[in-house]
């Protein structure tokens, strides 16, 4: 079986709660910190699956690694791997699926509640 590759967009050193659920139902992964260690870009057929985490920066900051992680995504998509975007990440899945990322009227930091729209068509890819 194959892992999943968590793509981390800020050094921590401890196990994120992501992480910490993972362990605990023995699931496989791997981290990876595409910003500093481009060259452990995960092959995207030896991987379950992607998970795209936060970040301090924004996908709207000039870095060259934010083109590449968007890229990544796109090649997954296509290829029907699963992806998870959380917080930075769900900005990076956004663009790289054609949405645009804008400034929040409030700051959107922590838990919080969210609900599906039922009446919402996803767009086809």
């Amino acid at each position: 079986m194959f892992p999943i590759h968590i793509i981390c967009n800020t050094r921590c050193d401890d196990l994120s709660y992501l992480c910490k659920f993972l362990q605990q139902r023995n699931v496989l992964f791997e981290k990876t910190f595409l910003i500093d260690e481009p060259e452990n870009r995960p092959d995207l057929d030896k991987v379950a699956g992607l998970v795209f985490m936060g970040s301090p920066y924004s996908v709207n900051d000039e870095h060259p690694w934010i083109a590449e992680e968007i890229k990544l995504i796109q090649q997954a998509v296509e290829k029907n791997s699963p992806v998870m975007a959380i917080c930075f990440g769900a900005q990076l899945a956004s663009l790289a699926l054609g949405g645009k990322v804008t400034n929040a009227p409030d700051m959107e930091i922590g838990w919080h509640q969210i609900s599906l729209n039922p009446d919402l068509k996803l767009a086809e890819h």
